[in-house]
């Protein structure tokens, strides 16, 4: 039984849709798939039409919709396609309503195109792509093309094919937004990761806090001011999904001017009402061990701490060892409310550098104010964009 309960964020991107260009072999389904399994809900493959046979590795109506000639050219005649190429003999197709309905969920379509459609689609008044030309050797092709199981006389064509491609590909760089040079796929599939990050995915940070009710009301105020910082510098806040203490005052800062929250509770807190419903998004988790997972799934950015019990304590210190150990890697920060950390954890950080239990990486940065984190944050960008 799965426990998640996903909504999607309606964060504004400029693009809406990206499209996979390139030779054949050169990658461009096996980046799609991984894109999609690594983003499962940011992203949708929009499945296009063909009357080409069905390959052995190909699902129906997954990886294609499968047409008959006739099915094909009934739906081309009645004006249902946007795009209609032929391509080494098979005719193809894309509906812009199928486009439009994965939009409409909040979702980013995807799509795998030659150059000239890809031109029609960059013209086209209701879309905005993200265009990516993927390229690699003449030998690594051959090799890939091998691999999948293509004739002799395919592999000859689509070698020629993909010559074609190339020069068009130069005429038309302009329509390119990038170009992807697939040596390896796990270099190019990090490459690919960093551009969909900057352009689709929105900036979080991981925030842990503390919920008892009884502290002083200058932590809470605090917390506020910080979600509030967040908000209006368009910056996401992952948190532990509570109502109440300093998740509740940093909360209402960050939805009260109009931010992203997303909380992340395991469900027997969820049982018990400790839930936060106002939440952008909240996502319920089997246990605590896999919200820590998911913490780090919606997230992307800093991971900051703020005046907090054992709780809190023990999740931060656990995301350190994890970025210490290579398994992450993210950036972390205190805000230190009141001197809060400044008897125990600070000097308790220098200490350990001084003796070499870690190295000067590792030391967290302290800061009194929620406006000296949104400093730091936006600190790559531009110190003067900071709005309070």
């Amino acid at each position: 039984m799965s426990y998640k309960k996903k909504i999607m964020t309606t964060t504004k991107v400029s693009y809406n849709a990206i499209i996979f260009c390139g030779r054949s072999g050169s990658g461009k389904d096996t980046m799609m798939n991984m894109l999609l399994k690594k983003f499962p809900t940011r992203f949708q493959y929009s499945i296009g039409y063909t009357t080409r046979p069905i390959r052995k590795e190909e699902i129906k109506e997954v990886t294609f919709h499968y047409l008959s000639n006739k099915e094909y050219f009934q739906m081309k005649n009645n004006g249902e396609f946007i795009l209609s190429p032929t391509i080494n003999g098979n005719h193809y197709g894309t509906k812009l309503k199928d486009l439009m309905n994965i939009i409409s969920k909040g979702k980013i379509p995807i799509m795998i195109l030659n150059v000239p459609d890809t031109l029609t689609i960059c013209n086209h008044p209701k879309l905005n792509p993200f265009t990516i030309f993927l390229t690699c050797t003449d030998q690594e092709v051959l090799n890939r093309l091998k691999k999948r199981g293509d004739s002799k006389e395919s592999i000859s064509k689509r070698m020629k094919t993909a010559k074609k491609r190339e020069i068009l590909y130069a005429i038309n760089k302009k329509y390119f937004k990038e170009i992807l040079y697939n040596w390896t796929i796990e270099i190019c599939f990090k490459q690919l990761c960093t551009l969909i990050t900057t352009h689709f995915i929105p900036r979080r940070v991981l925030i842990f806090c503390g919920a008892s009710n009884l502290v002083s009301q200058n932590y809470k105020n605090a917390a506020y001011q910080l979600g509030k910082l967040l908000a209006l510098n368009k910056i996401g806040v992952v948190y532990g999904g509570g109502f109440s203490g300093l998740m509740k005052a940093l909360a209402e800062g960050v939805l009260k001017h109009k931010g992203e929250l997303i909380g992340v509770i395991p469900k027997f807190m969820v049982d018990n009402g400790w839930e936060y419903k106002k939440c952008t998004n909240l996502i319920i988790t089997k246990d605590m061990y896999e919200r820590k997972k998911e913490y780090l799934n919606y997230s992307n950015d800093c991971i900051i701490m703020l005046p907090g019990g054992i709780g809190t304590t023990e999740e931060f210190l656990e995301m350190c060892v994890q970025n210490q150990l290579g398994i992450i890697n993210r950036s972390f920060c205190v805000l230190n409310t009141n001197n809060y950390y400044s008897t125990v954890m600070k000097p308790l950080y220098t200490k350990m550098l001084i003796e070499g239990f870690i190295r000067r990486d590792d030391l967290k940065k302290f800061y009194s104010t929620p406006k000296d984190v949104i400093k730091m944050l936006l600190k790559k960008k531009n110190k003067s964009n900071v709005k309070n």
